[in-house]
């Protein structure tokens, strides 16, 4: 009976121990803080413009125009101030367009503009700025910037046999 008396004892006692190693204390206090979360995002925009083709000229008899396009998107909240076109082919500070010729060393006059009325003409290395009349929108999406070019009838008859090239670098302020 000595037997059965101590683990009538023990029996609750080992049993006690073991509730209280596998069952987790009950928090009674707690602290709490706030985390910061942030960031910042820089305005910007990017560009890409198609080419400016005049085709092939033989025996002008009028002007020859043709047009392209300059894809932006800017994010939300960018200020775009304005554009700028700048040729290659004519040494700074031509404020003039030329392509170069690729052999004789000459160069065909050319000139652009933002409104196919001619309303807002381009001259090289100048800004045009964002006005009532040329606006930019900046709110994330692919937008497009119609750019128009002509060569005089003069000019393509006066320019000798030849295949006449420019590259000109478009820049947007923001």
């Amino acid at each position: 009976m000595k037997l059965s008396n101590f683990v009538k004892l023990a029996l609750p006692s080992a049993v006690l121990a073991l509730g209280l190693i596998s069952t987790p204390a009950s928090a009674t206090n707690s602290s709490t803080t706030l985390m910061s979360v942030n960031a910042s995002v820089a305005a910007f925009c990017t560009i890409s413009a198609g080419p400016l083709a005049f085709g092939a000229i033989s025996n002008p008899t009028a002007a020859i125009t043709t047009s392209t396009t300059i894809s932006y998107k800017c994010n939300t909240g960018t200020t775009v101030a304005g554009i700028t076109f700048t040729t290659s082919a004519f040494s700074p500070p031509a404020t003039t367009f030329g392509m170069a010729g690729a052999t004789n060393g000459g160069t065909l006059a050319y000139s652009l503009n933002l409104s196919s009325t001619g309303a807002i003409p381009v001259t090289s290395g100048t800004e045009i700025l964002s006005s009532s009349t040329l606006t930019f929108t900046a709110n994330g999406t692919q937008q497009s910037l119609p750019v128009y070019g002509q060569i005089t009838q003069a000019a393509a008859a006066a320019a000798a046999a030849d295949s006449y090239t420019d590259s000109v670098t478009v820049t947007f302020t923001y």
